[in-house]
């Protein structure tokens, strides 16, 4: 049985199908296989978009959300010096060690979710995208190299950029706001947050 022979779509000799390369001129026989790969390329970018919009919008709904609860309820007793101290390690055994660390990872995330009202002092202030990370909380510059001090970053949007851009390191702030978990070297995120004052000085912001 002869196999099936098919036209080559660039020089039109005939060639037997499923043939990739033409024998006689050496052109691709799939024509159209740039536009497949365009195609899934395109479809793989809307994709994607799709996603990050999704997501985007996504949080901004829980960020307003979490705003209208923010404004609306009380802060809970939480005291941040319970929690931002230095992990004490010298004279212990291995397993005092973990055991110590365990109930210090309990006690700090059963803080995540809570609305807290703390009054902390500036360790540093950076502008990212608009909005502004505040960290708070100084940390002792020995136990930054072991990754576990405890301090937060307070998030604040672009409406308080006037009053952001003139805090410095070693004010002291009053903000209240959502806890949640924090980065490599930060128990905690602190957002979205209201900044309530500055050395001393109210903040009113719309």
């Amino acid at each position: 049985m002869s196999k099936k022979l098919i036209k080559c779509p660039t020089c039109g000799s005939e060639v037997a199908k499923g043939v990739k390369i033409c024998p006689h001129c050496g052109a691709k026989m799939d024509k159209y296989g740039w536009l497949k790969k365009l195609l899934i390329i395109g479809f793989i970018g809307y994709a994607l978009f799709a996603f990050m919009e999704q997501n985007s919008k996504e949080y901004h709904e829980q960020k307003k959300t979490e705003m209208t609860r923010l404004l609306s309820e009380k802060a809970e007793n939480v005291n941040p010096l319970n929690v931002i101290r230095s992990f004490e390690s010298s004279g212990l055994s291995l397993q005092e060690k973990e055991k110590k660390e365990k109930k210090k990872k309990a006690s700090i995330e059963k803080n995540f979710g809570k609305i807290v009202k703390w009054s902390m002092e500036v360790s540093s202030v950076e502008e990212n995208n608009g909005d502004f990370e505040i960290t708070v909380g100084r940390p002792q510059k020995r136990t930054i190299m072991l990754g576990i001090e405890p301090f937060a970053d307070v998030i604040l949007d672009k409406k308080y950029a006037s009053v952001a851009r003139n805090i410095r390191p070693n004010d002291k702030i009053v903000f209240k706001g959502f806890v949640k978990r924090g980065g490599f070297l930060t128990t905690y995120k602190i957002e979205p947050a209201i900044l309530l004052s500055v050395n001393g000085k109210k903040i009113h912001i719309d």
